[in-house]
């Protein structure tokens, strides 16, 4: 889903029942990433790659930008009877105490997560609660029109892999996870393209895949603008590509490339990551 993202809140062992996926992502920008949590049980958008920090019992990922924070806490899987009211108010309280405010207002319903609360504050909105089998905080502060997108991207089941479109290309990728639109500058001499396609992120780990279109055949030289679009300054670990396939790194993060084309058209796709996440390999393979 880079820290950003608790009876009166749920105490029953049923799975929440959120809205149906079509009312997922109304309103968020395109250029907007989204995180699914590593278990695969939680997907929310941030308006960039948010960081993700492991602290005690619980996960931390936030992003901030132009003044707005965006926040989402989430814990370790929850034993069934600790999903409880009581855990989940002590969850949310840790989080809230935290925050400046003078006067913390009475909570009402969370209406994107049944049992939970919501807290409106003067420069922003908290929900809490428990989602699956964790304990789930939501701040976004200072983020004006941009609040409800954020906090609305919650209310759905997160994305069965489905097969995606890569930009203007005919290939495509089955992604992992819900997946946003991306976009990239491929610099040639004398000349920049535009290559749009997709993005997402599983935990730690990203993956974007970017395409391009062309009345004729693609050359050597937009491939290869192509990959360094993705690549950056990251040094090959492989003397040369092997089925399309090449392995990067740059500082403490490995890039796992996969290259395919057609007649008229090319993409390029990349998994980031410190070590290679077990839904990489399916991913890579999977560009066609």
């Amino acid at each position: 889903m880079p820290a950003l993202l608790i009876g009166a809140l749920l105490g029953c062992a049923e799975p929440p029942r959120f809205p149906s996926p079509d009312q997922v992502g109304r309103g968020v920008p395109d250029t907007w990433v989204y995180y699914q949590d590593p278990e695969g049980r939680l997907e929310l958008a941030f308006p960039q790659y948010p960081s993700v920090a492991r602290i005690g019992a619980t996960t931390q990922v936030t992003a901030q930008t132009v003044g707005a924070s965006f926040a989402l806490v989430v814990t370790d899987p929850l034993s069934p009877d600790a999903r409880t009211p009581r855990v989940a108010r002590e969850v949310a309280a840790t989080t809230l105490a935290k925050l400046d405010v003078e006067r913390l207002p009475e909570p009402t319903d969370w209406d994107g997560l049944p049992g939970g609360l919501a807290w409106s504050l003067p420069d922003g909105e908290v929900r809490a609660g428990i989602a699956h089998d964790a304990a789930v905080v939501i701040v976004v502060r200072h983020a004006g029109d941009a609040t409800p997108a954020f906090l609305g991207t919650f209310s759905g089941e997160p994305m069965v892999p489905t097969r995606v479109a890569v930009g203007p290309s005919d290939r495509v990728v089955r992604c992992p996870s819900r997946c946003g639109p991306d976009s990239g500058e491929v610099v040639l001499p004398g000349r920049i393209l535009v290559a749009s396609g997709l993005a997402g992120m599983i935990g730690h780990d990203r993956y974007r895949a970017l395409g391009l279109r062309f009345d004729g055949a693609p050359t050597d030289e937009v491939r290869d603008a192509l990959v360094r679009s993705v690549v950056g300054d990251a040094v090959p670990l492989e003397d040369a590509w092997t089925d399309g396939a090449r392995r990067y790194r740059t500082g403490r993060e490995q890039l796992w490339v996969r290259v395919a084309e057609g007649p008229h058209d090319v993409a390029v796709l990349v998994v980031l990551g410190q070590e290679q996440p077990a839904w990489a390999e399916q991913l890579l393979a999977s560009l066609r």
